[in-house]
């Protein structure tokens, strides 16, 4: 029994590739990588200890090695991976939204911290909410910034590289700035 379910595993995983390579001929218009390139199945598949190497994992690895594990991060909405392989905690983003129908306290944290980084919005809609929650992320004013970290105690702030503010940078790649807060 042990060896047919070690049999099963290892041909899950064959196929789990062989899909990741067929995969890997579509396009993709991730916002977090590359305007457009090709999809590399480890961006959209987690993996034990398997990531691809881009910008956004170096910055993970990055946190992981110079930073408290106790760090809050304001972190680009859109981007889900830093997460897992920083293994820091981030303000808030997309990709833990899907959990909110799982508990009324988390959706109830969830949204407002999502209505924190823009409360002059009053309203949201389904059909623009993800264009909206990454533009009022990319518009956050440094004010705006020094708010959320008096009431949430950020550690950092992570924005892409066309982001410029004054607070101290501690770390940058080609596609990410992070700020120490």
């Amino acid at each position: 029994e042990f060896i047919q379910k070690k049999y099963f595993v290892i041909m899950g995983g064959l196929m789990l590739i062989l899909v990741g390579v067929l995969v890997g001929s579509l396009e993709s218009k991730d916002p977090c990588h590359d305007e457009i390139k090709q999809i590399d199945f480890l961006d959209h598949v987690q993996l034990p200890y398997i990531y691809s190497k881009t910008e956004e994992y170096d910055l993970g690895l990055w946190a992981f090695h110079n930073t408290n594990q106790t760090a809050l991060f304001l972190y680009p909405v859109e981007c889900g991976g830093f997460r897992n392989r920083a293994q820091r905690s981030v303000f808030v983003d997309f990709k833990y939204g899907v959990l909110t129908p799982y508990s009324i306290s988390f959706s109830q944290e969830w949204f407002s911290r999502v209505k924190a980084l823009n409360p002059e919005r009053t309203q949201y809609s389904h059909k623009t909410f993800y264009r909206d929650f990454i533009s009022d992320y990319n518009n956050l004013s440094e004010e705006r910034i020094r708010r959320l970290d008096e009431i949430y105690k950020l550690d950092y702030a992570v924005f892409h590289k066309t982001k410029n503010l004054t607070f101290p940078v501690v770390y940058e790649n080609g596609e990410f700035i992070v700020y120490d807060l």
